[in-house]
């Protein structure tokens, strides 16, 4: 009878270790496929920790080694290993420097302890609560510190990196693109004449011209990314000092161009004032004004998504831009189409500004050229971006 109670135990015991088993290779399995980065990250922790506790075995514990110090090196991986490249270079030469500076504070007061005399020495060595050995012991800190932060660093750069440059520069392109299919979302909605069939797959559709929201707060990652990529090193088309600064500045263009795309989507769709009328005209050309400014601002993500040169010449869509500028001041007639015109003349010269500082981007980062500029004229090639107005 009591075996009988004991194998149903184990069998329960059993069953329920391998649910668990298999609800944590589920869990595993949906992180994979959410963000596979995250479990490359979880292996090189583990490869990193590896690593540092061979000095256990290479070296034994109680004999000639690093004795307890040791274990300075696994908390020095704990701590510093991030999930970038940059961030766990910048992480430990913190810890590195931090380390240095207090072995040398420690130096220091060791010394001016001599200094006092044979009297004066053990007072002032007590007072700073200092051990004994105290060369030794910085030295062997100073070490295993200096292992960790290889291990970190090796494991970090050579296995599957994640460089936040990278993802400092497919986020940059990413918020143009946003931006770009906003633009061309509000004048489809708003600048478009819909018959009743177009109203009912407009319906069903999301609303594309959402996109300035998620602009509106990615500025502290950009940030966050900008002061990463500092520390990386050159790799690929990325060289040595390459200019992190102007990505913000291009990212502080497109936040303020997302609030103007705000306002203009507030004033469109509000409900307290009565709907947006406006002739052939002035639809035309509030469509074109919109429309171009999302096309010009999709080939500028591209061109920095790619490190290559945009497609069109800067000056040329310039002069676009301000000829239908020019044509939709004609355009007001009601209050709220010349508040609506109003802000897509100031959406119009953020994108002119961004075009600019793309440019320059293009110049300092040395992008290469566009396949379409060399292969083409450059007028033609403006034509391809740039539509005149009849």
């Amino acid at each position: 009878m009591d075996s009988l109670i004991e194998n149903s135990r184990i069998s329960c015991l059993f069953n329920e270790s391998k649910s668990n088993l298999a609800r944590v290779f589920e869990e595993a399995k949906r992180l994979a496929k959410e963000d596979p980065r995250r479990v490359i990250h979880s292996f090189k922790v583990g490869v990193a920790l590896t690593l540092v506790s061979l000095l256990y075995y290479i070296r034994p514990v109680y004999y000639d080694g690093f004795g307890v110090s040791t274990m300075w090196a696994v908390l020095t991986v704990i701590l510093i290993m991030e999930y970038s490249v940059g961030a766990t270079i910048g992480k430990g030469l913190n810890r590195v420097v931090a380390t240095v500076l207090g072995g040398s504070l420690g130096l220091g007061v060791h010394h001016l302890a001599k200094l006092l005399g044979e009297k004066g020495e053990p007072i002032f060595i007590a007072a700073s609560v200092f051990l004994l050995d105290l060369l030794g012991l910085g030295h062997r800190r100073l070490s295993t510190v200096a292992v960790g932060v290889a291990a970190c660093l090796c494991v970090s750069m050579f296995v599957c990196p994640v460089w936040a440059g990278e993802d400092l520069r497919h986020l940059v392109a990413l918020n143009i693109e946003l931006l770009a299919s906003s633009l061309e979302g509000l004048s489809t909605e708003y600048f478009v004449e819909n018959d009743k069939e177009g109203e009912d797959v407009g319906k069903d559709k999301k609303n594309p011209f959402k996109g300035y929201q998620s602009v509106l707060n990615s500025k502290s990652t950009q940030e966050a990314l900008a002061n990463f990529a500092r520390w990386e090193p050159g790799h690929g088309q990325i060289q040595f000092l390459h200019p992190w600064k102007h990505y913000l500045k291009i990212g502080n263009l497109t936040c303020q161009c997302a609030c103007r795309i705000q306002s203009l989507h507030l004033v469109l769709n509000s409900g307290n004032q009565p709907p947006l009328e406006m002739d052939t005209t002035s639809r035309l050309v509030l469509y074109k004004l919109s429309s171009e400014s999302g096309k010009a601002l999709s080939d500028l993500a591209s061109s920095i998504r790619s490190m290559t040169t945009p497609s069109f010449d800067v000056t040329v869509l310039a002069d676009k831009l301000k000829s239908i500028v020019f044509d939709a001041m004609l355009v007001p007639d009601t209050l709220k189409l010349a508040t609506a015109t109003s802000l897509l003349i100031e959406i119009v010269t953020c994108v002119e500004r961004i075009t600019g500082s793309v440019g320059e981007l293009a110049q300092k980062a040395s992008f290469e050229p566009h396949k379409a500029l060399v292969d083409t004229d450059p007028t033609e090639a403006a034509e391809v971006v740039v539509l005149t107005m009849d």
